[in-house]
């Protein structure tokens, strides 16, 4: 409930109201992530990819925003986000969803180097109680924390309910017999 309540003050509600053209008491924040990452671990980096690849409940991928706040200063050497400006232009790509890393089938959606590649890459660097918020069809990634600290952040998704391409999520029941 204390990560919850970091995107529930007014102040993030009012910002993406007003980016979002709704008001702040209609969005939906939800697909909270509290994330560590250890010193040289890789097993949690992602490759360059879009937010909206993952979480499809905004069918038109424009009316919903990635939201980061950083809970310690965070350095390019603590594996910082790395975004590629003004990838979100692409709109959404088209990925490899399939792949063998290690011999495992990941899950990973990857995208196309050759379609990131003319964009310049911003390593998003934060002091405690920035709020970072980002396009869900921008592309970024994680750096690989090559410090000795372990990297602690939250994220979460904000949607707005109201737009004609919202996809409520939808449980699904296998019934076995």
């Amino acid at each position: 409930s204390s990560t919850i309540n970091l995107f529930e003050k007014s102040k993030i509600r009012n910002i993406v109201s007003k980016h979002l053209n709704t008001k702040s008491q209609n969005l939906i924040i939800c697909e909270y992530q509290f994330r560590l990452d250890y010193p040289q671990d890789k097993k949690n980096i992602l490759k360059p990819h879009q937010d909206c690849s993952y979480y499809p409940q905004d069918g038109s991928a424009n009316q919903s925003l990635v939201c980061n706040i950083s809970l310690q200063n965070i350095k390019k050497q603590m594996g910082s986000t790395i975004l590629y400006n003004r990838s979100h232009k692409l709109d959404v790509v088209k990925y490899q969803e399939k792949f063998k890393k290690n011999n495992l089938i990941s899950t990973q959606k990857r995208i196309n180097k050759n379609q990131i590649n003319k964009f310049k890459k911003i390593t998003l660097e934060t002091s405690p109680g920035d709020v970072s918020f980002y396009d869900m069809k921008l592309v970024h990634c994680s750096g690989l924390n090559i410090s000795n600290k372990i990297r602690i952040s939250v994220i979460a998704r904000i949607f707005n309910p109201f737009h004609k391409h919202f996809k409520c999520f939808q449980k699904k029941t296998l019934l076995i017999n």
